[in-house]
């Protein structure tokens, strides 16, 4: 790798080094003075395709996106595109950044930190399903290969647009991580589009998502337990409903037959 200093700055590469079946690239400089000094990134992609491992995730995506990082099972790769970064040697959440993340492939199994999500996953996917109930409940995440947005920003590592599929459920992620590790996050369920028409009992308790505040730090989130409670009680409430409901009406069209449309006249 090339290396020049001129003018107080350190200019790295350009380089490219293989790295997890993938490219890691780049070019950027060390401004040393004034110190502490900083390093700079222009902006291109400085990650392509690189594998993911449990360990590269615990270390380093759990600060952008903690769902897929407190996973126990990763398999994918991901690509990083940076639009520009001006990070302070001494102080990396001091300074700026902004990019994106692309997930291929990305398959995630959640790990035991984010069982109260699972929790929730799971009952919806019996409500949809009741097959569900009865079978594997291991909850399988797959991540959309759509633009995950991260800027550094305020002391704070923000993302937004993390989509994840869980059989007919779609789970949204976005929010931030601080410096010190604190969680400000929103995760949402909802039923996919395409089928919401087809089960009316949660099209209807999904007619709007289900938005669960994430807190605690990266190493220790926390779900808020009351809106999950609060969840889980209109999931049974609406179940009740429907179930009632649909006895009801099999019950009238019992007694009162199926009546036939009348004949329009000629």
């Amino acid at each position: 790798m090339d290396v020049r200093l001129f003018e107080g700055q350190l200019a790295l590469g350009p380089f490219e080094i293989a790295a997890s079946g993938g490219r890691l690239r780049g070019a950027p400089w060390l401004r040393l003075l004034p110190l502490p000094g900083e390093l700079v990134v222009p902006p291109g992609r400085v990650v392509d395709r690189v594998a993911l491992s449990s360990r590269f995730c615990e270390e380093w995506v759990s600060w952008v996106v903690p769902l897929i990082g407190r996973s126990t099972r990763t398999q994918g790769v991901v690509s990083v595109d940076v639009s520009g970064a001006r990070l302070p040697l001494g102080d990396p959440f001091g300074g700026e950044l902004s990019g994106q993340l692309i997930f291929e492939n990305l398959e995630v199994t959640p790990g035991p930190q984010l069982q109260p999500l699972v929790g929730l996953i799971v009952k919806l996917q019996s409500v949809i399903d009741p097959r569900f109930a009865f079978g594997d409940k291991a909850v399988l995440l797959r991540v959309r290969p759509e633009p995950v947005r991260m800027r550094l920003a305020e002391r704070r590592l923000w993302h937004e647009g993390l989509v994840m599929d869980m059989g007919q459920l779609t789970i949204r992620s976005s929010g931030s991580v601080g410096a010190d590790g604190s969680l400000a996050m929103v995760a949402e369920v909802a039923l996919r589009g395409d089928i919401a028409g087809g089960v009316p009992v949660i099209g209807q308790l999904l007619r709007t998502p289900l938005a669960i505040p994430l807190r605690g730090t990266v190493e220790r989130p926390q779900f808020d337990a009351g809106a999950i409670d609060k969840i889980l009680g209109r999931i049974v409430e609406n179940t009740a409903e429907a179930v009632i409901s649909d006895g009801l009406s099999r019950g009238l069209e019992e007694f009162f037959g199926n009546p036939q449309p009348a004949a329009v006249p000629k």
